[in-house]
């Protein structure tokens, strides 16, 4: 939102209509909801300068889900910006910083299996171990290890078409 004359007010507004917000915006991603997603929570943050952000986090399941995201943020502002009274919509669209997406999977090893050249696959499990505290410790580390998966989930999408 562009022009918000009070952002505390507005910031108190969403804040109160949090549940109205939430539940006004799932109607744009019915389909999401049914299979356990859609929007969850309603964050604000205050710009300076009349500028505030209202950010829908949306569980978007297993899918990518950036148009869905995009539809919801279109379809949705202009109910939030009657509950705020105030401001203009500015930019409705999605954030690819998304701090609050998380991606799990589980698999298993034998660790003798990861024996590699010389060194026993015990070592090579420590030293993995490591590695994984010290992304969880600095996100430095973390978005590098991110990188990594990612560009080995592309090696596998593009050989299995």
């Amino acid at each position: 939102m562009a022009e918000v004359a009070d952002p505390q007010d507005a910031e108190y507004r969403v804040k109160t209509h949090r549940r109205d917000i939430i539940s006004h915006a799932n109607q744009y991603c019915e389909n999401m909801v049914k299979r356990g997603g859609g929007v969850e929570d309603v964050r604000v943050r205050r710009l300076g300068e009349g500028m505030l952000v209202v950010e829908l986090l949306v569980n978007v399941c297993d899918s990518m889900g950036a148009n869905v995201v995009n539809t919801i943020a279109e379809q949705a502002s202009p109910y939030v910006a009657r509950v705020l009274g105030q401001g203009r919509v500015a930019v409705r669209i999605l954030s690819n910083l998304c701090t609050e997406r998380l991606t799990m999977a589980r698999f298993r090893v034998p660790v003798k299996a990861m024996d590699w050249k010389s060194i026993s696959g015990q070592e090579v499990c420590e030293k993995i171990l490591e590695a994984q505290r010290f992304a969880e410790l600095d996100q430095y580390r973390a978005t590098t290890h991110n990188k990594g998966i990612m560009n080995g989930i592309d090696a596998v999408a593009l050989a299995l078409g």
